[in-house]
């Protein structure tokens, strides 16, 4: 899906593809620092498909490397910092960080530099690469403490990947809105994925640091669309309600991530915006229910009604189904779930 960064590059070069507080990134330079970039990882010579590690905080190039590693068929994992994942002995020994770490033995740990995004204008009417075996290969790997909260790692075929993205269209994507602050993080399954989403479709994606921040970037830079978990919506409220900052520009805000009282959603109508639509999911099973504020019905912790694709039972200790209205564990099956990973690994 990131191979629409050149298609837009070709027919908008100019339009905006990432604003940050302090820089904006057109698609012509997303697609210019994306070729460039590809030509670096060529040259590391690394093994066919191997895991990559990105720890770069910039969100512009981060998005550009993961792009440059898609086209080369490298699954990818984003952190913070490299030192992140030591803990989990994953098969993964490279990491392009955009500072320098204290090096972690056994590892090649590679600074991503302004070199790297610099250079000759590259072509960009190239066939779209795509460097990955098939649909089953693994191109995302991600940390999650899961449903259990016990921390676990996970991967996203591309096939899964893809249809995370196109998920979106059904929730989301659909509305007459084109910039969107994206506040989950670029290192979680959600704000990735929703990442590259909007880069697919050509929007222009917004990031902030802090509510306060994120209330100006909607009202500088006219932001239509918001995403934030449930926290994030919470704190932007209550900066919202201390200190008012237009925000007439947005039309739809999608949250997840943890239950939304009813008070705070109509704080959140109130304060930010009428249209906002209440999902469900996870890093394990990605987007299982959905619904518009305002539409959930009058039943208690009620998130959504389950989409397309999922499937959701509520079983007892013995995988038993049982009748409605009985509590129980929640199983969910989904065309698009995350796996173990490693493959084979142990899951939930």
């Amino acid at each position: 899906d990131l191979n629409f960064i050149l298609h837009h590059a070709r027919t908008r070069p100019e339009k905006p593809a990432i604003i940050l507080a302090d820089r904006v990134a057109t698609y012509d330079m997303m697609a210019q620092g994306m070729l460039r970039v590809e030509e670096r990882i060529r040259a590391l010579n690394l093994a066919p498909h191997e895991l990559v590690c990105i720890a770069i905080e910039s969100p512009i190039r981060h998005m550009i490397v993961a792009a440059a590693l898609f086209r080369l068929g490298h699954p990818i994992m984003s952190v913070g910092k490299a030192s992140d994942i030591g803990p989990f002995k994953l098969p993964v020994n490279i990491v392009l960080q955009g500072a320098p770490e204290s090096l972690i033995p056994g590892w090649r740990q590679i600074v991503v530099g302004d070199d790297w995004f610099t250079g000759d204008r590259r072509s960009t009417a190239r066939d779209p690469s795509n460097g990955f075996e098939g649909d089953q290969s693994i191109c995302r790997v991600d940390f999650s403490s899961g449903t259990t909260g016990r921390p676990k790692v996970l991967s996203l075929t591309v096939k899964a990947c893809h249809e995370w993205i196109r998920n979106y269209y059904s929730s989301i994507g659909l509305g007459t809105w084109d910039r969107v602050l994206i506040l989950p993080g670029l290192t979680s399954s959600w704000g990735f994925t929703m990442a590259a989403h909007a880069l697919a479709a050509g929007r222009t994606m917004l990031r902030a640091t802090t509510p306060r921040d994120s209330l100006q970037m909607i009202s500088v830079y006219g932001a239509d669309a918001l995403v934030a978990s449930s926290q994030q919506l919470r704190e932007l409220v209550r900066e919202q309600m201390q200190a008012s900052i237009p925000c007439s520009t947005l039309r739809v805000t999608m949250t997840g991530g943890g239950m939304i009282s009813d008070s705070l959603m109509l704080q959140a109508r109130a304060n930010l915006c009428g249209s906002i639509v209440n999902q469900y999911g996870s890093s394990e099973a990605g987007l299982t229910a959905y619904t518009m504020a305002g539409q959930l019905p009058e039943t208690e912790g009620a998130t959504g009604y389950v989409v397309p694709g999922a499937e959701v039972e509520i079983v007892d200790e013995s995988s038993n189904r049982l009748p409605p209205g009985t509590d129980g564990i929640i199983q969910i099956r989904a065309n698009w779930q995350a796996q173990p990973f490693p493959p084979g690994g142990e899951s939930d």
